[in-house]
């Protein structure tokens, strides 16, 4: 897209997906509007939610953890979510 209809392309032409840029990104197997990645954030793209769900011990800083945890559904339980096992502080 190189232009839209307000004569340029602006914040209105563009959504945050609550990731980072470089970060790994989960869609969730049985919603496709639901989004997980960066620390661990789950947005929900219909609704235009974005909520932090780290489990709390990383949040509470018990746990070091990468600025974007890798993540994943099971393949076997599309309702598990996993992600990359934080090393205690």
């Amino acid at each position: 897209m190189s232009r839209s209809d307000y004569g340029e392309i602006t914040f209105r032409e563009w959504h945050s997906v609550g990731v980072f840029e470089y970060g790994y990104i989960a869609v969730d197997p049985l919603d496709s509007n639901i989004l997980y990645g960066a620390r661990l954030t789950r947005t929900n793209q219909a609704l235009g939610e974005v909520a932090d769900v780290t489990p709390e011990p990383v949040r509470r800083g018990e746990y070091r953890y990468d600025r974007t945890l890798p993540v994943i559904f099971s393949p076997v339980d599309p309702k598990a979510l996993y992600i990359r096992r934080p090393i205690p502080v």
